[in-house]
């Protein structure tokens, strides 16, 4: 029977482990302790009982703390594939398989996708069709780099869960305001893609 690893998921994510298990795959899930980015509802309690083992882990994206929860879970029963789509956590699980032995995303590829500026530079380097981007720190920048490229712009956080950040904003004042608020909340907006090609 095919072993599929979950780690950690989203709404979306726990979706695909509850058809899993519908399929009549072994299923086994390692979930954050602390944290949860879905909904548990009653089709999800079910989906828990169904799996092979529900492991709990302190954090799903801290790769030392993983790799010895993947081995175990591999040494146990060979791992067929892996499902992560809790972004924090991509890069240790890669690193983590990459440790054990189980074949996933490598943890350079998770970092490029991961790095937003560092895509857009290594799909520029290849020649491939991409949107124009650059890199800003502060307000003045932002304007600065708008003011060539026109609007309307995207700004999102270079690194991480950049979509749940992401602001298209259509002027120069709304730019300052997006940035400004962006800044005083802790989260640099570090990335800004213009939408014209």
């Amino acid at each position: 029977m095919t072993h599929l690893l979950f780690v950690d998921m989203t709404q979306g994510g726990l979706a695909v482990l509850k058809r899993a298990v519908e399929c009549g795959y072994a299923v086994t899930f390692v979930r954050n302790r602390s944290v949860q980015w879905f909904y548990p509802d009653r089709e999800y309690d079910e989906a828990l009982r169904r799996c092979v083992q529900v492991i709990d882990v302190a954090d799903t994206s801290n790769a030392e703390e993983l790799t010895p929860v993947v081995s175990e879970v591999h040494s146990e029963r060979y791992i067929d594939g892996v499902i992560g789509n809790y972004d924090p956590a991509q890069e240790a699980i890669a690193i983590a398989c990459e440790r054990v032995g189980v074949r996933f995303a490598s943890p350079e590829g998770i970092a490029n996708v991961r790095d937003k500026s560092r895509i857009r530079g290594l799909l520029s380097e290849r020649q491939l069709l991409s949107t124009s981007f650059a890199v800003v720190r502060d307000v003045r920048e932002a304007l600065d780099v708008a003011s060539s490229t026109g609007y309307p712009v995207v700004v999102k956080p270079v690194y991480g869960m950049g979509s749940i950040e992401a602001h298209r904003v259509d002027t120069s004042s709304q730019l300052a305001a997006t940035v400004g608020a962006m800044l005083e909340n802790g989260s640099a907006p570090e990335y800004l893609l213009s939408r014209k090609m």
